[in-house]
């Protein structure tokens, strides 16, 4: 789990005082200033009446509390950074966006969600995104070099064109979430870990899509290295490097990267996991594990259980095979199991909450509740986990 001090979830409200007296009145003095508290208090009631638009004595009050942090918004800019997903085509997926924007507001992240979409995700899709309060930005499609690569699942092909996300280089720093993912925890923090390194969960090799590589063969996976050891010395090569799962990462976009990533990819061969291999090659030497926590991959439940805490899960990816919830069965190998149906309930939870739905004024609160993160106005406590 995440060792950061900052908790889990900041306050969807203003502290309850920005401010306090440097020293208490004494006994002799409360009294007048009681009076003249009452007396201000009477005139502006009085300017209320005559004057509809005169802010009460309570607002008055607020506003005086706020202004030092309101001249901070006006005259700093605030963390340049966001969360961000991919669409592509006209299925039901946008249906895991919109999910996923209510998941950030259940936990009240400070932070929009963009969403990059291909050319061919249709109107109406792209307006209840927008209806959410998603940023939508269209990409131009990204093609791995002809080949005749079997990809593990045919529409991994597609997923190339997320390389797009290292352009958008308005923002510093990016989170990362496929639209089958869903967030039960703050992880705001995460945009805080040092820049210069990718940040990933590693993945787990057990499961039959692995079937064409030499860890699934051999019985080996990075999630227990001790159960079955890599056999270095009968292949006479040393264990593979680390390797994430790319369905959740925390990147720098930059049009440098971006453009090294494009040019690289034209000369390298496609693999079957698509662009989640080639990230992995491309960012080997930079690359730095985070807890599961951060990104469980359902398949842990029943292939590592001993190092899953489900209590303390923030995000949940709904990668495996019949997993996603909007589509749901239960009949899929391993999806009658009691947490995998809770997950999918806690999933729609999220997406049948009315009251997690985009309000225009959510958008001011957003900007306070970030500028309050930056300058340390908001702190962080741990909160029971809601997965």
């Amino acid at each position: 789990s995440s060792q950061n001090s900052r908790g889990s979830t900041p306050p969807t409200h203003a502290p309850r005082c920005l401010y306090k007296a440097t020293q208490a009145p004494h006994h002799h003095q409360a009294s007048s200033i009681k009076h003249k508290h009452a007396q201000v208090h009477n005139t502006q009631l009085t300017q209320q009446r005559t004057n509809p638009s005169y802010p009460s004595f309570e607002a008055r009050e607020f506003e005086l509390a706020m202004a030092p942090m309101l001249k901070r918004i006006v005259e700093d800019a605030p963390k340049r950074a966001a969360y961000v997903t991919f669409l592509a085509g006209s299925g039901d997926y946008w249906k895991g966006v919109v999910g996923l924007a209510k998941g950030l507001r259940a936990v009240n992240s400070a932070y929009p969600l963009v969403v990059a979409v291909l050319p061919d995700v249709p109107e109406d899709h792209r307006r209840k995104l927008v209806e959410q309060g998603c940023l939508v930005r269209e990409i131009v499609p990204v093609y791995p070099p002809e080949t005749q690569t079997q990809f593990a699942m045919a529409y991994y092909v597609i997923n190339y064109s997320k390389l797009r996300i290292w352009e958008f280089v308005e923002y510093e720093r990016m989170v990362y979430l496929d639209a089958d993912i869903q967030v039960f925890d703050n992880i705001d923090h995460l945009f805080d870990l040092d820049k210069g390194s990718f940040y990933a969960v590693m993945d787990c090799f057990c499961e039959k899509t692995w079937s064409h590589t030499p860890q699934y063969k051999i019985g080996y996976c990075q999630q227990c290295p001790d159960r079955v050891a890599w056999p270095e010395h009968e292949l006479g090569v040393p264990p593979p490097p680390l390797y994430f799962n790319a369905g959740m990462f925390v990147h720098e976009p930059s049009l440098a990267t971006a453009k090294a990533l494009l040019d690289k990819l034209v000369v390298t061969d496609p693999t079957p996991f698509a662009e989640q291999d080639f990230l992995n090659m491309f960012f080997r030497d930079v690359y730095k594990p985070i807890p599961p926590v951060y990104n469980l991959v359902l398949a842990m439940l029943w292939r590592h259980p001993e190092n899953v805490e489900l209590e303390k899960v923030k995000v949940v990816h709904y990668c495996a095979a019949g997993s996603k919830p909007w589509r749901f069965t239960g009949e899929e190998a391993n999806m009658d199991r009691e947490d995998i149906k809770m997950l999918v309930k806690k999933w729609w939870d999220i997406y049948n909450d009315e009251g997690l739905d985009y309000r225009a004024s959510d958008e001011t609160t957003n900007l306070l509740r970030g500028a309050l993160v930056e300058a340390g106005a908001v702190k962080y406590f741990p909160a029971p986990s809601a997965a």
